[in-house]
C-alpha cells in the first residue's frame, strides 16, 4: 500500500539520507547507464538465481539471491520517488541541498505521489514507471562506485 511505502521512504529518507539522495542523483546525472545497469540487474538477478535452482544445491543461494532482490527493489522504488521529487524540486527552482530534512521528505513524498499515480496510467505509465524503477536500481547500484 502507499502509506506503508511512505513509511519505508520515511526510515530510508531519516536513517539512510545520503544514500538515498545519492543514488537519486548518480540516476539523474549518468541516466543511461544508470538504466544498463538496473536493466541487467532486473532481468539478470532473477535468471541467476533460476540457474541455481535447477542444479538443486543452489536452492539456500537463489532464495537468498531472490530475497535480496526484492530488497534491492523495494529500495529502488524509494530511491525512484527521491529522482522524481528532486526534478519536480528542480522544475519549482528549490535546492534540495539546502532544504530542511522536513522539506526533502516532503519532496520524496511529491516523487512518490507521482510514481504510483503515474504508473496507474495505461501502457505509456506503465513503460515510464519500470524506467524510471530501472534507472533508480541503476543509480542505487552506481552509488557505491566511484565517481569519475
Amino acid at each position: 500500500s502507499l502509506i506503508g511505502f511512505l513509511l519505508l521512504a520515511g526510515f530510508l529518507h531519516l536513517a539512510f539520507p545520503r544514500v538515498l539522495w545519492g543514488a537519486a542523483e548518480r540516476a539523474r546525472r549518468f541516466p543511461w547507464g544508470a538504466l544498463g545497469v538496473g536493466a541487467a540487474i532486473m532481468f539478470g538477478v532473477p535468471f541467476i538465481a533460476l540457474l541455481f535452482v535447477v542444479t538443486l544445491v543452489g536452492i539456500p543461494v537463489a532464495l537468498f539471491l531472490m530475497a535480496a532482490y526484492a530488497a534491492l527493489w523495494l529500495a529502488s522504488l524509494c530511491v525512484a520517488s527521491a529522482l522524481l521529487g528532486g526534478w519536480a524540486a528542480r522544475l519549482f527552482r528549490r535546492d534540495l541541498s539546502t532544504a530542511s530534512s522536513g522539506g526533502s521528505f516532503l519532496w520524496l513524498v511529491l516523487g512518490a505521489a507521482i510514481l504510483f499515480i503515474g504508473g496507474q496510467v495505461p501502457i505509456l505509465g506503465w513503460v515510464l514507471f519500470w524506467l524510471v524503477a530501472m534507472a533508480a536500481m541503476g543509480g542505487l547500484a552506481l552509488a557505491g562506485t566511484p565517481r569519475r
